[in-house]
Formats: C-alpha cells, sequence, structure tokens
C-alpha cells in the first residue's frame, strides 16, 4: 500500500475558481515539465480500476490531460479528487507539485465525469465487520504424515463458521503431493500466483489450511481468505474477521485488506457462484500488478482459467489440479470397514468423499442434480464436453471426477487442468445418468467405460452394463441374429440364436408386468427394488419361450442377493451372468444359488461390437 497521502497545507488551495487554476496550471506547465521521480496513477473511473506509469510531469495540466486521454473524455469535462488517509480531496493543481502529493510514488485518484455524482469506490474500512475473534495457532508441531490421520481440533477457528467437521482428516498421499508443491512455489519460486481446482469434496480447502499452516511455521505472515456465498472470512495469524462479500468485489476494499494485514501469502478459497468468483480473481489480479504479494487461489470444478486469466505469465503463475479419491484411497481411509462396506460407500461416493460418512445423503444430492440436467446437458456431460454456464458448471462439478489423463503420471497434477480427464464420479452417478440418457450414442458410453475401467471399476460396471442394453436395441432395432454360449453350473455349454427381428425393446419397464404378458424382448427394470437383475431376455426357441434373468457384471465374482420367487412367483428361474471379455476374464457365482438355475453368457458379437467403441 502507497504511503498515506499528507493532507495539503493551509495556504494551498484545495478549490479555486477555473479562471485562477487554468492559469495556475499554465505557469506551472511552462516552468517545469519534469520535476522529481516518475510517479504512478492509479484511477478510479466509473468502478473501473486503470494504472498509468512513469509519470515524470506532475503538473496539474498534465495529470488531467493524461487522466483525460485514458478515460476517454476531455480535461475540462474531468474532476478529480486524490485520497488522502481514506478521505477523498478535491484536486486542481495548487503549484507545479500539489503540497499533498509530494515524494508519494503511487497516487490514488478518482476521475468523475462533472456532476456525475458517481460513488466513490469501496474501502475495507467502510466494510461492516460482521464479527471478530481473536485466535491461538494450532501447535507447530503437527505432523503430517501421508496415509495417516490429523487431528483437526486446534484448526477449528480458523475456518468460516459453520464449515468445520471434527473428524480426523484422512492425509491421503496425494493431498500430501500438492501440498508440498504449493508451498515450494510460493516459498523458493519467483511464482506469485498459484491456482488449484479440482471437484467438490476432494480437499481443496483441507489443502489451502495446511498450506497455510506450513507456510507460517516456516515463519511466512499468511491472510487467509474463505468467500461462501455473501459473506467472506478473513483470518490472519490473530484474528478472524467477516465481512459482506463487496469487500473483494473491489480492487481498492480488497487490497486495503491484504495490505493492513501485513501478510506476504494471501490464500483466497471460493465456493461462490461463477460470476462473483470470476470477477473477485479479476480484482486478485489487479492486486498482484500492485502489491508483492503472492497468491493461491482455489475453485471447484475447471474453472482454472478464471484464476489465472487467459494470458497468464508462465514464469510468475503456476497451476495445480487436485485428483478425485480413487478406490484405493477410499479403502485405505476407510480401514476399519469391511471391504464390502467400504466398496460399497465407493459406488455411490466414488471420488468425492464430502458424504462418505452417510452414502445415502450423498445419493439424493446426486439425484437431484441430475433431475435438474437436461438430456442434453447429460448427453455432453457424458461425451465428456465442459460445462461454463452458472448454473451448468455448479451441476456439472457436483458429479464429475477428475483423473490424470491414460499415459500420465499421476504428477501430471502440476501441469494443471491440461493434464486432467473428466469423468462421472461413481457408478451412483452413472445410473442416474443412464435413466436420462437416451439420446447418448453407444459411442458415448463406450468411452465412458474405456476411460473409467481402470479408475473407477465400480463406475465403470454401470457404463458396461449400459453397452449391454445399447448392443440388444441395436440388434433388435436391425434385426441381427445375436449367438450365446450358455454355461451351466455344471460347465456344460450350449450354443443358442437369438432372432431378434421377432423382439421388441423396452427400458425401465415394470418386469412383473412384463412376465404376465406373451410378448417377446429385451427389458430392463424401472426401479432399483427389482435390481437383482439387470435385465430380461424373452424370446421363443422353436416351440418353447426361453426368460433368462441377467446380471451383468465386470468383476471377479459375483453373488445371488434373491430367489426367483419374488420376480417370477415360482421357486425357479433362470440367472445367467454378462460376463466381459471372453477368454480373458471369468466372473465366478458365489454363495448359494437361491433356487435359480445359474448360467455364464458368453456372446463374441457383442465383444466385437465393445472393442469397436473402445479402440
Amino acid at each position: 500500500m502507497p504511503p498515506p497521502i499528507k493532507r495539503p497545507s493551509a495556504s494551498a488551495s484545495l478549490k479555486r475558481p477555473a479562471a485562477a487554476a487554468a492559469a495556475a496550471a499554465a505557469a506551472a506547465s511552462s516552468s517545469s515539465s519534469s520535476s522529481g521521480s516518475p510517479v504512478t496513477l492509479e484511477v478510479y473511473y466509473e468502478g473501473k480500476t486503470c494504472r498509468i506509469f512513469n509519470v515524470t510531469d506532475k503538473t496539474a495540466a498534465n495529470i488531467f490531460e493524461r487522466v483525460a486521454k485514458q478515460v476517454g473524455l476531455a480535461a475540462d469535462q474531468l474532476e478529480i479528487q486524490y485520497e488522502d488517509k481514506g478521505n477523498w480531496i478535491q484536486y486542481d493543481g495548487g503549484s507545479s507539485q500539489d503540497p499533498a502529493l509530494q515524494d508519494i510514488k503511487t497516487w490514488t485518484l478518482k476521475a468523475n465525469r462533472k456532476d456525475s455524482g458517481e460513488p466513490q469506490p469501496k474501502k475495507m474500512r467502510d466494510s461492516q465487520v460482521l464479527s471478530e475473534v481473536n485466535l491461538n495457532l494450532p501447535p507447530s508441531d503437527l505432523k503430517l504424515v501421508p496415509n495417516k490421520f490429523l487431528q483437526v481440533d486446534a484448526f477449528e477457528q480458523f475456518l468460516a463458521p459453520g464449515t468445520f467437521e471434527s473428524d480426523p482428516l484422512f492425509l491421503r498421499t496425494h493431498l500430501m503431493q500438492v501440498h508440498d508443491a504449493v508451498v515450494q512455489e510460493l516459498t523458493g519460486t519467483p511464482t506469485r500466483l498459484v491456482s488449484l481446482v479440482g471437484c467438490p469434496g476432494v480437499g481443496k480447502t483441507w489443502c489451502g489450511q495446511l498450506v497455510a499452516y506450513t507456510l507460517r511455521n516456516k515463519g511466512t505472515s499468511v491472510l487467509h481468505v474463505a468467500v461462501q456465498d455473501t459473506v467472506v472470512t478473513a483470518v490472519t495469524e490473530q484474528k478472524r474477521r467477516q465481512f459482506s462479500i463487496e469487500i473483494v468485489l473491489d480492487l481498492h476494499a480488497f487490497k486495503d485488506l491484504v495490505e493492513s494485514s501485513s501478510c506476504q501469502v494471501c490464500i483466497l478459497d471460493l465456493s461462490v457462484r461463477s460470476d462473483n468468483a470470476v470477477e473477485i480473481c479479476e480484482v486478485m489480479r489487479g492486486i498482484l500488478q500492485i502489491s508483492c504479494v503472492k497468491f493461491m487461489c482455489l475453485v471447484s470444478g475447471h474453472g482454472e482459467e478464471n484464476i489465472i486469466g487467459k494470458r497468464p505469465d508462465s514464469s510468475k503463475t503456476k497451476s495445480f489440479v487436485m485428483w478425485s479419491w480413487t478406490e484405493a484411497d477410499v479403502m485405505k481411509m476407510l480401514g476399519s470397514k469391511s471391504e464390502e462396506e467400504a466398496r460399497a460407500c465407493f459406488l455411490v461416493c466414488g471420488g468425492s468423499v464430502r458424504y462418505l460418512k452417510d452414502p445415502s445423503e450423498d445419493k439424493r444430492h446426486i439425484l437431484k442434480t441430475v433431475g435438474q440436467m437436461t438430456p442434453e446437458q447429460v448427453t455432453d456431460f457424458l461425451s465428456g464436453s465442459r460445462p461454463f454456464s452458472d448454473v451448468g458448471s455448479k451441476q456439472f462439478t457436483r458429479l464429475l471426477a477428475f483423473y490424470a489423463k491414460r499415459g500420465e503420471s499421476e504428477e501430471s497434477f502440476s501441469q494443471g487442468i491440461t493434464g486432467a480427464e473428466f469423468l462421472p464420479r461413481s457408478a451412483a452417478v452413472l445410473e442416474e445418468l443412464g435413466k436420462q440418457a437416451q439420446s447418448a450414442s453407444k459411442r458415448t458410453w463406450g468411452r465412458v467405460y474405456h476411460h473409467l475401467r481402470q479408475r473407477n471399476p465400480g463406475a465403470a460396471g454401470t457404463a458396461f452394463e449400459m453397452l449391454v442394453h445399447l448392443f440388444w436395441k441395436t440388434c433388435i432395432s436391425s434385426g441381427t441374429e445375436v449367438h450365446l454360449q450358455l454355461t451351466d453350473q455344471h460347465e456344460v455349454t450350449t450354443s443358442v440364436q437369438v432372432k431378434c427381428a421377432s423382439l421388441g425393446y423396452s427400458g425401465s419397464v415394470n418386469i412383473k408386468e412384463a412376465l404376465s404378458t406373451t410378448s417377446n424382448g429385451y427389458f430392463t427394470p424401472e426401479s432399483s427394488s427389482q435390481k437383482v437383475f439387470d435385465s430380461m431376455l424373452r424370446w421363443t426357441s422353436g416351440d418353447k419361450v426361453e426368460v433368462f434373468f441377467i446380471q451383468v457384471s465386470i468383476g471377479k465374482s459375483h453373488g445371488v442377493a434373491h430367489g426367483p420367487k419374488s420376480m417370477t412367483g415360482s421357486t425357479t428361474g433362470n440367472l445367467a451372468l454378462w460376463d466381459y471379455p471372453p477368454g480373458q476374464k471369468t466372473c465366478q457365482w458365489t454363495g448359494s444359488d437361491m433356487g435359480w438355475t445359474l448360467y455364464k453368457i458368453q456372446c463374441r458379437q457383442f465383444h466385437d461390437f465393445v472393442y469397436e467403441l473402445v479402440l
């Protein structure tokens, strides 16, 4: 922040009659065109800020001409005021160098069109402090050990009120990798701005808090600013204060907040609508141009460009992305649970652990978010499109996971968003999307399966199930004859042919009602209560009607959950396991057959169908 501008002496005229002012300006201009060291003019006009560098001619006439040229007005249309200790004082140029501006390197000016009545720029001290709390720093000897839990009670006062959870924090390896890289950039390099993006619930906020903790332990002064909705929480080593959001939407007020904290690093955590995030980041970059403070900025989603701008200085800007959680991460975190319980949690939550304690709550959020999407948005989402609209961005990021692109190492998080692949984050997300993805192509589902099968096998299984449905839909539409290999529990294999020209295709039907009719076809159940299987195939072979319930799996084993009576009313029935790929992996039935006659299905035509899509 520039030193405060000295108030002019009583003999200095702050306002003069126009003729006298003009005469004085002309005389000053003719007697001195360059006096003293150059200055920078920081000018506020119509809610925007501009800077005029290396002004050597500090006469009033030149100041008015330079400002007028910058804002697009004539000099005689302007009124200019200068800042003095938070007050705005009229500037007319009492002498060749106004006494109030002597020896000041940056002159802070406000330009108005005459009689415009423009409001003054905001100051931090003009912003209402909503609350203020004195703080005690967390102990300096906390151990940040990868893949261990950290007790976080000492951090409670450093987080925005209402956001703290007392559960121990699991320090997954990737979180600590990003933490170490950010600390290095902010302390050991010329980097001025570090950006960190990632999906909601992956740990960005805690990464920012741990970076602040480590920097403070190294002797670096840190201001942590969390922006949520309309409230700003600003935390230094000594105090936590809350302001209204306006303080970060105005360059002068935000600059005053940053510089009054005497911080060396400001960590800015944005949890706001995208339009506000864009504006706040623009203000932040404005501060970077006139201050020596370094910034770390965190935003959910793919808003990296919002942080660093369209043409960042690569020598002073560094971009990171935080990868979503993997199944291995979640299994380590939930080590106290059984493997089956932990895997069930991951099938719902996937790459985000925000609701890992209550997967049913996550399901409600998933259902609500997908329900707000149009079929076109669902299709775009599955095809890998990156949404940027205000509403769409908020919806999509809740459902996404970011992983390193295929072939890239996990260390590619230091490439920022360019190293990321955008994928649905869980099997539960894909299941809901599948209900609305009527127009999604088989190639789109092939892409999803291809990219997820190594990163999230559970979610890939859901995509694989959609490919099975699309295979039958395609065959029925074209009238193709499908050849199946059915292997029973005694390893006896039978070849059957299904003439699809005589079949119908129906998604989301009541299977019990379908069974009561004489229609042949391929049917998928309408409700989760019937998801003891994924589909039903009914066809006529000679004079016999065949009915097979099908369970799709890409796992190593699959158990039987319910007997046939709940579906068929009979104590017997055919339950087939659709396995893939043939000859490379054999999924095994486990547990009791519960009255079913169990089969495994192989279909070479389906193998070729998938191979064409994913390769």
